[in-house]
């Protein structure tokens, strides 16, 4: 639903067609954020009254359980190395706030996708952000930050990365995007700044380093959102 052209146009007649067979003979359909629920409404590919929102998959809270802050000018981002997720814009956003807060750590977590580490090399040789690889454990490098940025151009349903990030009680900065924005509350847990505006991330960051108090108790606030 998010490219154009004859060809995708095409696939959409069949996969809609699928769609509202499909939704015909089931009790209920779950949505992950209300875009999508009033996009496939809109289409009419499913009946309003068989619609529920449940805001994510969920989280482990037991598992994710809620770390004070240790580190206030740590930042990570962790997300597949794909340009839809924003990765250029977060090496940007850093390589700014770096330019005022050289102590300020812009820490990258997650495997190649459609970018490869050498295409933001640049970024890693200048210091603006440090690449962690993968893990199989996210927990102790969130719990190392203040906050998780992810300034994602696509649809999503409802980013694990930034519900973990929340239920551990880190404040989260993410775009306006389907999906990420139904995460934050702006000004309460985090703030949702316009897609691809890596200077508005920017100083948005800034102003958390600067207003530590705040900061923190929108971190308290994304623990209490995630539960």
């Amino acid at each position: 639903y998010t490219k154009t052209g004859i060809k995708w146009g095409l696939i959409r007649v069949v996969i809609n067609t699928l769609y509202r067979i499909s939704f015909d003979k089931v009790d209920g359909v779950f949505f992950l954020n209300n875009d999508d629920k009033e996009e496939f409404t809109e289409r009419k590919l499913v009946d309003v009254s068989k619609c529920t929102i449940i805001h994510g998959i969920g989280v482990d809270l037991k598992r994710f359980s809620f770390s004070d802050v240790k580190n206030t000018r740590n930042f990570i981002m962790v997300a597949r190395m794909l340009e839809t997720k924003g990765v250029y814009e977060y090496c940007k956003c850093a390589r700014l706030v770096k330019n005022k807060y050289p102590d300020a750590v812009f820490g990258y977590l997650g495997d190649e996708g459609t970018i490869k580490i050498s295409d933001i090399q640049e970024y890693i040789d200048d210091g603006s952000i440090e690449y962690y690889g993968t893990t199989k454990d996210v927990r102790p490098y969130l719990e190392d930050v203040l906050l998780l940025l992810l300034l994602s151009s696509y649809r999503e349903g409802c980013p694990a990365s930034i519900m973990e990030a929340e239920a551990v009680g880190r404040a989260v900065i993410t775009s306006n995007s389907v999906g990420c924005k139904d995460t934050v509350v702006d000004g309460y847990n985090g703030f949702v700044v316009d897609k691809y505006d890596y200077k508005a991330m920017a100083e948005k960051v800034i102003w958390c380093i600067e207003h530590p108090e705040k900061t923190m108790q929108m971190c308290k606030n994304a623990r209490t959102f995630a539960e």
